[in-house]
């Protein structure tokens, strides 16, 4: 199936050069080489390849071949064709994941330093809370002995004057 559809590619890539419509068949397996390749543009991809880039530039480069290394030679161009481009696509696909789960981590830190700081902040005012509320704890109680020391050394002075008379 590979070598039919190879010189298939080759049927057409040879009509197009002799500036000729490929034949009726030629373009209804045009279909098919699409789901053997996975590659839309099967003929274009040739057109652009030199002979150093693995690829065919036209036929005379392998006018020395057989019909079927030549056809072993073109199928191993799309191939590699293939491979490069998936290759490159998982490559771009894992840098741009990578890249995402790099924003996101540090979007996570920021955030999480970010609450760390409030409640940071929120315990400081706390603390300050309670240290003003003991501060004014013991002044309330300081007064209020001294209130009841007066309390009572006037109660004496009283009852050291009633004594006396």
């Amino acid at each position: 199936r590979k070598r039919a559809a190879a010189k298939r590619a080759e049927r057409r890539a040879a009509a197009e050069a002799a500036g000729e419509e490929p034949a009726a068949e030629d373009a209804e397996d045009a279909e098919d080489d699409e789901d053997d390749y996975g590659d839309s543009d099967f003929d274009e991809d040739f057109e652009d390849e030199s002979v150093a880039d693995g690829g065919v530039e036209d036929e005379a480069a392998v006018e020395g071949e057989s019909e079927e290394e030549a056809a072993l030679r073109i199928q191993a161009a799309a191939r590699g064709r293939r491979d490069r481009r998936r290759v490159a696509k998982k490559r771009r696909e894992k840098e741009e994941g990578d890249a995402a789960v790099k924003m996101q981590s540090a979007a996570r830190g920021r955030a999480a330093r970010k609450e760390v700081a409030a409640k940071r902040a929120a315990k400081e005012e706390s603390d300050q809370n309670d240290a003003a509320v003991k501060m004014q704890s013991a002044a309330r109680g300081r007064a209020a002995r001294k209130r009841a020391a007066a309390k009572r050394a006037e109660r004496r002075a009283a009852a050291e004057a009633a004594g006396e008379e």
